[in-house]
Formats: structure tokens, sequence, C-alpha cells
């Protein structure tokens, strides 16, 4: 009984948008950076419509940042022990 409900789930298009355990951390990367990303616009937008320049050019260049953060991680954290060799000496 549970193979036929096993193949009926696997030939059917049920789950296929939910991503699987072995992805979580992946999608929850994925989509807390659209979510970010959608923020980080609206912010821009609020300083823009205020006249905030001098805020929103350094919202920007810190919504560069962190966007950049969440799409690399790696990339940055290689950045950042680098300096910190350089730094200290090792």
């Amino acid at each position: 009984m549970s193979n036929l409900f096993l193949n009926i789930l696997a030939g059917s298009s049920l789950g296929a948008g939910m991503p699987s355990l072995g992805s979580v951390s992946q999608w929850i990367q994925t989509e807390g950076g659209n979510a970010l990303t959608i923020v980080l616009v609206c912010f821009s937008v609020w300083y823009a419509f205020k006249q905030s320049w001098g805020k929103l050019i350094g919202f920007l260049f810190l919504a560069g940042l962190v966007f950049f953060t969440i799409g690399s991680p790696e990339r940055i954290l290689s950045v950042f022990s680098g300096i910190g060799s350089k730094i200290i000496g090792g």
C-alpha cells in the first residue's frame, strides 16, 4: 500500500515547487535575499521621496554591501580573512 502511495506521489507534480530537505539552506538564502532586496528598494524609494540625498547615498552604499554579502558569503569571508592576515601578519 505504501509503495502505491509513493509511486503516485513520484509520478505527480504535487510537491514540485517545494524545496527538498537537502536544499533548505539554499532556499532560505535565496528567499531571504529576495525579501531583503525588496526591503532595500522600499527604503531607497522612501529616502528619495523625502529627498534625503545624503542618507540615500549612504544607504545605497550599505545596501550594496549587504546585498553582495548575502549573494556570496564565502567571498566576503575570504576577503576578511585576507585583510586579517595582512594586519596580523600570518
